[in-house]
């Protein structure tokens, strides 16, 4: 799989081309990999790729060096959804073409946690709901929001 990785990461040739990072949970880059036909292909076992965070935005002038977990997400990276493929491959085809053509004017990023209650020992508790996938409809702009509380 190495010989396979090692041949798609080619060199930069489109000041726009799109790279993926993925990073652990504590910040530390693990592989980093470029598109191949809207597919992610890094050179890391599935149980390390599964609990990663993945990053997928166009390479900035100064290259990809010295990037680290929190500058990719001011960069407003692409945030794909864990679910690998049959050769452990993420797929990346869902991108919208507005926001990678948009990607480098407008700051819009959405965070946030899952969570379910539940009534356990006769206490609510909110647990998280693992492995789900969100799609956000509609983002209120903070100046509409705002004047509401």
């Amino acid at each position: 799989m190495a010989k396979k990785t090692a041949s798609r990461e080619k060199a930069k040739t489109n000041p726009n081309e799109l790279v993926a990072l993925a990073f652990s949970k504590d910040g530390q880059l693990l592989a980093r990999t470029r598109p191949d036909n809207d597919k992610l292909y890094f050179d890391l076992k599935p149980e390390q790729l599964r609990y990663a965070r993945v990053f997928v935005f166009p390479e900035p002038p100064a290259g990809i060096e010295g990037i680290t977990l929190a500058k990719a997400e001011r960069l407003q990276a692409y945030e794909p959804a864990i679910k690998l493929g049959p050769n452990n491959e993420l797929d990346i085809s869902r991108i919208p073409g507005k926001i990678i053509q948009r990607w480098l004017w407008y700051r819009c990023c959405a965070r946030g946690r899952v969570t379910k209650r539940f009534l356990i020992d006769g206490l609510w508790q909110d647990m998280p709901v693992c492995n789900a996938i969100v799609h956000i409809c509609e983002v209120d702009p903070i100046l509409i929001v705002l004047p509401r509380v």
